[in-house]
């Protein structure tokens, strides 16, 4: 019995699209991103092919992980208001999301930019990002740094480099780098935060 050209054609566009689907151009969570500039445009891939269910399940899937920094979360959930208030036109969901993104602001504008962790995800709405450039070397030194002794589900070095930058604040963070004094980085700062 001679197999159907049409069922081993189906078999392998399905295998390509599940394997393509866990691939990292897919992925979900925001941890699995090497820097900020690989989520911003992760975001504007997913923006701009109006993958609108897609970047909802990465902002749902991320918006609300406690690893992540208030700055970061704060980001997300305006993104996810956003999108229901524009693209997948759900105003309750909307206005949920954008009582949480308040709720959030209220906690961080009080702050002190110079002691709140800087956050690793850049959107398109962001000013910040235009300030700064990449140093793949510094992320290249801290990941050999980094403590030998986690544990074994904690032991990605991309998890846990991730989780170590949302914790860290902006002077500390190695693989940002500008030519640009303190004090209008931390204005810009402020602003996006508006």
């Amino acid at each position: 019995m001679k197999p159907n050209s049409k069922i081993i054609k189906s078999f392998i566009l399905i295998f390509l699209l599940l394997l393509f689907s866990y691939s990292k151009v897919f992925s979900q969570e925001i941890v699995n991103f090497n820097s900020p500039w690989e989520v911003q445009t992760h975001l504007k891939h997913l923006n701009d092919n109006k993958m609108f269910s897609d970047l909802e399940i990465f902002l749902k899937n991320n918006y609300s992980d406690s690893s992540l920094n208030l700055e970061t979360r704060l980001y997300m959930t305006d993104d996810l208001a956003n999108l229901y208030a524009t693209k997948l036109i759900n105003f309750k969901k909307a206005d949920e999301f954008n009582k949480q993104a308040q709720d959030l602001y209220s906690s961080l504008i009080g702050s002190d930019l110079k002691t709140l962790p800087f956050s690793n995800y850049f959107n398109e709405n962001r000013l910040t990002p235009d300030l700064f450039y990449s140093s793949p070397d510094a992320l290249k030194k801290d990941k050999k740094n980094e403590d030998a002794n986690t544990s074994s589900s904690w032991s990605d070095p991309i998890f846990i480099l991730q989780i170590s930058l949302e914790s860290q604040v902006l002077a500390e963070r190695k693989d940002l780098v500008t030519e640009l004094p303190q004090e209008m980085i931390e204005f810009v700062r402020r602003e996006d935060l508006l």
